[in-house]
């Protein structure tokens, strides 16, 4: 009889076993939490947009390096970005000197004719004027085929955008025809908002509970994608809040072998999300 219960209860606990892990969500499966299954296989390159993402794209606080860390330059220079966007979640200079910016800007327009920054307190610096003379803005809307994105500057002391850019921000989602918005922002300002706790670069913050207490969502699918990370974990950082319908990632480099960043492909009905490793090995 003991053994009939033994055997009964191992049973229950294999089977409970396999489905808790087969319930596993994936890196690629969160990343791709509102991506459609169409398949999109005959379009034309022209049809199809690219957008490359890399956060803290200086790398590690302890380099020599003046521009962009050399893991970007070197996955910049292996690849051909024609026709493909580039979208820098902040920190893209050690120091903000006009001279540094200039470099960074130049090496972005070897590459890329269009490209995005969402400004990080390292772009900022004591000198704030620099990074606007050489880049001119800090807030950013983009109109995709499957999404509309934001790329706005969460750089001031409470981690949020002005006000006059969030009601910017707002107003755009508010008229956006698309089901998803995408918003960039350098500092990881929702770190209190997930379940797993996001490996900062920076030290916590004194914020408010509700970081997004400003933002109207107007129902749309929301995802937030931040690049001050990356020091701790090359991995990417990927959580799904289902009561907010908030797909919150955080994606950032270090100088480490592991690099990495993201890849956002859109065409008309499907956009896909999915990690990318800045060196070849």
């Amino acid at each position: 009889m003991k053994k009939s219960i033994y055997k009964y209860v191992l049973i229950c606990l294999l089977l409970l076993y396999s489905c808790s892990f087969s319930a596993e969500i994936t890196l690629e499966d969160c990343l791709n939490t509102f991506s459609s299954s169409k398949s999109n296989q005959s379009l034309d390159e022209s049809e199809i947009n690219k957008i490359q993402v890399i956060g803290h794209a200086y790398g590690s606080h302890k380099g020599a390096n003046l521009g962009l860390a050399k893991s970007v330059l070197n996955y910049f220079e292996n690849q051909n970005f024609d026709n493909q966007i580039l979208i820098l979640t902040g920190d893209i200079v050690r120091d903000n000197t006009i001279q540094n910016l200039q470099l960074v800007k130049n090496q972005i327009e070897t590459y890329f004719n269009e490209y995005y920054i969402a400004v990080g307190n390292h772009d900022l610096g004591k000198s704030k004027n620099n990074f606007y003379d050489v880049f001119e803005s800090d807030l950013n809307f983009i109109n995709l085929y499957s999404a509309d994105l934001i790329v706005a500057n969460f750089t001031a002391n409470n981690w949020k955008p002005t006000l006059n850019d969030q009601a910017s921000i707002n107003e755009f989602i508010s008229q956006s025809l698309k089901d998803t918005i995408i918003l960039f922002s350098h500092q990881v300002y929702w770190y209190k908002l997930t379940e797993n706790k996001p490996k900062l670069n920076a030290g916590d913050k004194e914020l408010e509970n509700d970081a997004h207490k400003w933002l109207k969502t107007s129902n749309k699918n929301v995802i937030v994608i931040s690049g001050d990370y990356g020091r701790s974990a090359p991995e990417t950082f990927c959580e799904y809040d289902k009561s907010d319908n908030i797909l919150y990632i955080a994606s950032g480099i270090y100088d480490s072998p592991e690099d990495r960043g993201l890849l956002i492909t859109d065409t008309v009905g499907q956009l896909r999300i999915s990690e990318i490793k800045l060196s070849e090995d």
